[in-house]
């Protein structure tokens, strides 16, 4: 067994656990001379049966170590290595334009990029032993809480993540697991306050002046208020069961959802089916739509800031040259991941509405990029790469603007995908992203709302952008770049199947050219007396209920369906039936 972050909390318990049931464990620790990781060394059952490995997730060589460690271990003692269990996770607390945006970046490489890179490395173990990959999420994942916007975030993704893990690797005979806890006494529930000083310490004085000292320090009131009524539970054997259960059981449970209350059984089923607006309450254009957008406001009257990757590209040009009120429109250059191109673009509409005497009324995030392929093909770079536009970019222009928008008591647009809903093969990085910005979204509604700013999700369907386009040139760059033990792993046969599945997708799906449907749905987001706080447009009536279905379909049926369109075997798996048939022999 590899568990990481050993040090205290779930994963430390569950060292203990593991090894008093006589698995030899191989406890990833941040210091090996932490009092957790000395405890395990001291005084577990079975002594030889416990190595204590240090290992940082956020670092390549550390996992690059581990990997090392563990294969020569196993080779001397012949055994196979039958789980990884990724429980390392960090937390922050305070409001989404609180404290630096470096917060963001840290608390995702923890809790979304070190889960990848290590489950990404130990597949093939896991593979070869048809054993069980699990993962400690949280119920955070689900709801999206206020002052732990952040967290959400990343455990939103990396629930997507499994789903999508979960199905590509059942050819395998590999089963894959989600913990979901609510509310245990860990080290980082106990951060809580001392976080929220922190980042508010950290955020800009104009920032802090607008919400103000009485308004800090009653968020950090609630969130003891909080702690109280739910009185978190110190008994970690709650979460250690299940995680136990999802190691050793023969039939592991695809989610566990360890409670410390007994009313609170059920939390996450009722909040699955609960309308927005009452969590809510409870709590409180170089292409594509861009590009549409920007031509269908401009026709209305407004003054658009359309920024752009390249002010050549044609995109760009349309709008320059056929505009139909031309001095209304401005184009900007802004890659919405360097930070001095978002300053520039600021600095830019700050003199503009200076000169004109206006206010800046809606920002329309619309940036993104996809990726296609299995979550072990490709490169790692992948992840970082989408998440810094798709996610990250989202955050910077959003934090930059928000001054601007309160001023005017404005409106934040956010193009997210039913991706962000349902994950869906072979687009599972892409819906990890979209999964996170949901989640960012859900919490900066509540965040605006005293302030008088409306935020809307617009979550498009199945319609034909320049992403639609590149589905196949991505496929295949992502297998050409795939290491040649996983390659071998699939086998061509399998990765032929891909095309055939995404032909076959795409063509029941009748992706839409129509992209009115989805910028109809933007304008009233920016226009409307009383927008929708999330906006659905589908291309065909069918896709019109498919979000309801989803919400409410078990879990194994979407598996089912998505599962029923992969025909042909994996190499590995083929190979391992036509070896066990001729040992009958």
């Amino acid at each position: 067994m590899v568990l990481n972050s050993c040090d205290s909390g779930f994963g430390n318990r569950l060292a203990f656990r593991l090894n008093s049931m006589g698995f030899r464990v191989y406890a990833c620790v941040l210091d090996t001379n932490s009092t957790g990781a000395q405890d395990l060394s001291n005084k577990c059952q079975f002594k030889d049966e416990i190595c204590i490995v240090r290992m940082d997730v956020t670092i390549d060589e550390d996992i690059d170590w581990c990997h090392e460690f563990v294969v020569a271990d196993l080779q001397t003692s012949g055994r196979v290595l039958w789980s990884v269990v990724n429980n390392a996770g960090v937390m922050t607390y305070g409001h989404l334009e609180w404290g630096r945006f470096s917060q963001y970046t840290k608390v995702f490489d923890v809790n979304v990029f070190g889960v990848v890179r290590v489950t990404r490395k130990f597949i093939p173990l896991i593979r070869e032993s048809k054993g069980r990959l699990v993962f400690t999420t949280a119920q955070a994942g689900r709801v999206a809480y206020d002052n732990l916007g952040v967290y959400c975030m990343s455990k939103a993704a990396i629930i997507a993540f499994t789903d999508v893990l979960r199905r590509e690797m059942r050819p395998f005979g590999v089963r894959v697991s989600t913990v979901e806890p609510l509310i245990f006494k860990t080290v980082m529930v106990g951060l809580g306050e001392h976080e929220i000083s922190k980042n508010w310490s950290e955020t800009d004085p104009p920032v802090r002046e607008v919400y103000g000292q009485a308004y800090y320090e009653r968020q950090i009131k609630i969130v003891n208020f909080l702690l109280l009524i739910t009185r978190p539970n110190k008994n970690l054997d709650i979460v250690a069961d299940d995680m136990v259960d999802a190691v050793a059981s023969r039939r592991p449970n695809k989610y566990y959802t360890p409670v410390n209350r007994w009313w609170l059984n059920g939390y996450h089923r009722l909040l699955r089916i609960t309308p927005q607006c009452f969590i809510d309450y409870l709590f409180s254009c170089d292409s594509g739509f861009g590009n549409r957008l920007a031509f269908k406001l401009n026709s209305k009257g407004f003054r658009v800031y359309a920024c752009v990757l390249d002010t050549e590209s044609t995109g760009a040009q349309d709008l320059s040259n056929k505009c139909q009120f031309k001095d209304e429109i401005c184009i900007v250059r802004m890659d919405v991941t360097i930070d001095e191109d978002i300053d520039r673009c600021h600095e830019f509409v700050v003199a503009d509405l200076q000169t004109s005497g206006r206010v800046l009324w809606s920002v329309v995030n619309n940036a993104g990029v996809a990726t296609y392929g299995h979550l072990e093909w490709g490169k790692f770079s992948q992840y970082t790469k989408l998440f810094d536009v798709n996610v990250f970019g989202v955050v910077r222009v959003t934090r930059k603007f928000i001054p601007l928008i309160r001023q005017s008591k404005g409106r934040f647009v956010i193009t997210a995908s039913m991706g962000g809903r349902i994950a869906i093969d072979n687009l599972g990085i892409y819906c990890m992203t979209k999964s996170a910005i949901i989640a960012f979204s859900d919490v900066l509604r509540r965040e605006m709302r005293p302030f008088g700013v409306r935020v809307s999700t617009v979550e498009p369907m199945l319609f034909k952008t320049a992403m639609y386009d590149i589905v196949k040139p991505e496929l295949n760059k992502n297998w050409s770049q795939t290491e040649g033990q996983v390659r071998e792993a699939y086998g061509q046969p399998y990765f032929e199947q891909q095309f055939k599945t995404v032909d076959f997708l795409l063509t029941i799906a009748m992706g839409s050219k129509k992209l009115d449907i989805v910028v109809d749905d933007m304008v009233a987001a920016i226009v409307s007396r009383r927008p929708n706080r999330c906006y659905q447009p589908a291309n065909r009536w069918l896709y019109n209920v498919f979000p309801t279905l989803v919400y409410l379909a078990p879990q194994w049926t979407i598996d089912l369906i998505f599962s029923s369109v992969q025909t042909t075997k994996p190499s590995y798996v083929v190979q391992n039936a036509n070896q066990i048939k001729h040992d009958n022999v």
